[in-house]
This record gives structure tokens, sequence and C-alpha cells, in this order.
């Protein structure tokens, strides 16, 4: 009877004894955790992110960096911009492409999936044969320049048509700044200017020219072995129809008199 007394007793005394036990091993526990995991400083953690980024390829790396701009709040129009002017025209005018590619209908809603393919093939019996179409149909709109595709088309407002500069001697220049505004609703892409002889240097912004905006062409005429009445012409070639558009500068170029002789 008295060895069951004791027994029970220390019984008792290990069960009161067990949440000092487990409060003692706690800190060593998370002592443990925190030495298996220890926290990364933001030096060593762009190192290991460089290193794992670059064991990846060009898709993949794409994808990381669409994931982590999208973690952090980015300003899209300024990133846009700053994109834009680091890019070639060629390539800005393919990202213009691509954006209106996005903003068609075609890509917003799908097509959506023909239920009965059998319903809608007509009986032969039942069909009435029709004329067919004459090959000399002309479509409504044809583009002269094939390059251009046809929905990234704009239309462009020569504000400054012509300057006259008047009365200059030969070897002097004359510069002047032209205006055009993009009347359309695409952006306008000035891809080239060029003045019809070399006298004449036209400078204009590689930029594109958002509706409603207004830029400038600055253009030099250089009057060096040139005499007489001037009328030069100025040729921009843009996402128009037509794609060519001009301006003129004007002007006279006077020969100064040769010295006279001296008398021997």
């Amino acid at each position: 009877m008295k060895n069951c007394k004791s027994l029970l007793f220390l019984f008792i005394a290990i069960l009161l004894s067990m949440p000092a036990i487990a409060q003692e091993a706690k800190p060593e526990i998370v002592k443990e955790t925190t030495e298996k995991a220890p926290k990364l400083s933001a030096r060593k953690m762009a190192k290991q992110t460089a290193e794992s980024v670059s064991k990846l390829d060009q898709n993949q790396q794409k994808m990381i960096l669409n994931y982590t701009r999208n973690l952090a709040k980015v300003d899209v129009k300024k990133e846009m911009k700053k994109t834009m002017k680091k890019l070639s025209p060629e390539d800005r005018q393919k990202v213009l492409d691509y954006m209106v590619k996005v903003q068609s209908p075609k890509m917003q809603k799908p097509v959506a999936a023909v239920k009965d393919v059998k319903a809608r093939v007509p009986n032969k019996a039942n069909v009435k044969t029709s004329k067919p179409t004459p090959k000399t149909d002309k479509p409504k709109f044809v583009m002269k320049d094939k390059s251009v595709d046809p929905s990234t088309i704009t239309a462009i407002e020569i504000m400054d048509k012509t300057y006259d500069f008047g009365t200059i001697k030969q070897g002097e220049k004359a510069s002047t700044v032209y205006r055009v505004k993009n009347i359309g609703k695409n952006p306008l892409i000035i891809s080239k200017a060029k003045g019809s002889c070399g006298c004449t240097v036209p400078k204009w912004p590689k930029e594109a020219i958002a509706p409603g905006e207004i830029a400038e062409i600055k253009v030099v005429f250089n009057s060096t072995r040139k005499k007489g009445k001037q009328n030069k012409r100025i040729t921009l070639t843009a996402n128009t129809e037509p794609a060519q558009s001009h301006m003129t500068i004007t002007g006279m170029v006077e020969v100064p008199a040769p010295a006279p002789a001296e008398k021997q």
C-alpha cells in the first residue's frame, strides 16, 4: 500500500514539472530553428538572385522580371517613356503596332466556338448560284507604301509651309523652324526628313508625336556657292497617307562684287 502511494506521488510530481521542462526547452528549439535559417543581407540576397537568374534562359528571365515589376509599385507611363527613348525608330514602330493589336477587339474578345457545324452548311439543292464578283473591283483604300501597317496610319498638318529668309550674302546661313501637328488618332512617326539639295539640312524629332501635339522641324540653309533666287524643298516621310509632305524655303543670295584691281 505504501508503495502504491509512493508511485502516485511520483507520478503527480512528474506531471507538475512538465510545463517547466517545456519552457526551458522552448528557447533552445527557437534558437536552433533560427540558426538553421539565418537572415541574408541585401547584398548577399542580390548576389544570390543574380546567380540564380543567370542560370535561366531569356524567356524565363523576362517572366521573372515581369513578376518582380508586378510586385513593385511601378509607374508604367514613366517606365515606358524611358524605354521608348532607348529604342530605335524601327523598334518604336513595332511597339506602336503591338499596342494597336492589344487594343483591337479581336485580341480582347475570343471568337466563340461554333456549336453545330452541320446546321451552318446549306443544302446544295436550295443554294442559288450567284454571279462571281468581277476582278475589276478595286478596294476603297489602297496603300501606296505597303511597308506601313494601315492600322497605324495618322494625319499630319503642316502649319508653316513656306519660309522666306529675304536677302543674304553668299556664304551666310539662314535658319527657321517649321511646325507640324498630328491631327490623326494614332501616334505620328517621322521616319525621314530630307532637303532637295545638300545645302538644306532639316532636323526632326525621332520620338513619336502624340495625337493633338505639335512638333518642330529645324531647317538650316547654307548659301555657300549659291547665288540669285533660291527655292528649296523639304520632304517629310511619315506614317501618313500620302506618306510624304512638303515644305519650302525661299530667298535671295547676293554675290559680293569683286574688289577693283589696283592701278600700277
